[in-house]
């Protein structure tokens, strides 16, 4: 039996159960809060003004010291953040990502009007915002499968996930989605061939070769650097050498 429970809204309460502040979603237990409560120094105050959500100050507690104080006050401290986060129109800046999406989801999915409104809006805020760790949670737990292949377009989805994985990863990843005919990757894949044949990797050059990528570009773009592609011969291993070769002889000018 809860020692003590406040209700945020119809689907949200919180209930203090063994001293620890546990979140129930209609009914069903949903998890339970974080100890995020900190004794910040005045001369640490002004490394914390560019902090924008909870995440970002959560994210540079190391230089903080944590404090520790009793359940009952501290179940209190999270029932007001999450009657703030309510009154705030669900803002995720005021809660942890953890705690702060999935529960929007779920009110979303379940048909509340304030979160229906906002949780499209929150996730692209929250995506654009640019805090590699938020981008991290979003995309690894599905919350952008929301979005059309149009919008993630114009989020820079795309990009941003090739410019988390090594280039060989990627170039397998785009001539997978190549292969799969998504067309509309055509030109990225097109532009990061280019980068690398103009580019300093020799590494990534030999398996642009080896790999047949470069077997992917346009005749013009080849006859436009096919002496690029010549000068790789000089230093390459014997198997490149020969597939150089074979490559040059099947793109003859």
């Amino acid at each position: 039996m809860a020692e003590k429970e406040f209700r945020v809204n119809e689907y949200i309460v919180l209930k203090l159960e063994k001293g620890i502040t546990e979140i129930y979603f209609n009914g069903l237990k949903f998890g339970h809060c974080k100890h995020l409560l900190f004794n910040i120094k005045r001369n640490k105050m002004k490394d914390l003004l560019h902090i924008k959500s909870m995440d970002e100050f959560s994210g540079s507690y190391e230089n903080i010291d944590n404090i520790t104080i009793d359940s009952n006050t501290e179940f209190w401290a999270h029932c007001s953040n999450l009657q703030a986060w309510y009154e705030n129109n669900y803002n995720t800046d005021i809660l942890v990502m953890d705690i702060a999406f999935p529960l929007l989801e779920a009110l979303y999915k379940s048909g509340d009007k304030k979160a229906v409104e906002v949780y499209k809006e929150e996730l692209l805020r929250r995506f654009n915002s640019k805090y590699e760790p938020v981008r991290d949670f979003l995309f690894e737990n599905y919350f952008l499968e929301f979005f059309t292949d149009e919008e993630l377009e114009s989020m820079g989805l795309l990009e941003w996930i090739l410019s988390k994985i090594d280039k060989i990863k990627m170039f397998k990843f785009l001539t997978m989605l190549l292969n799969d005919d998504v067309e509309k990757y055509y030109d990225v894949y097109i532009e990061e061939i280019l980068k690398t044949i103009t580019g300093n990797e020799k590494e990534l050059k030999y398996y642009l070769i080896d790999s047949g990528c470069l077997k992917n570009l346009p005749k013009k773009i080849i006859k436009e650097n096919i002496k690029r592609i010549e000068e790789l011969r000089y230093r390459a291993p014997p198997k490149i050498k020969k597939k150089i070769k074979s490559f040059l002889l099947h793109f003859e000018f």
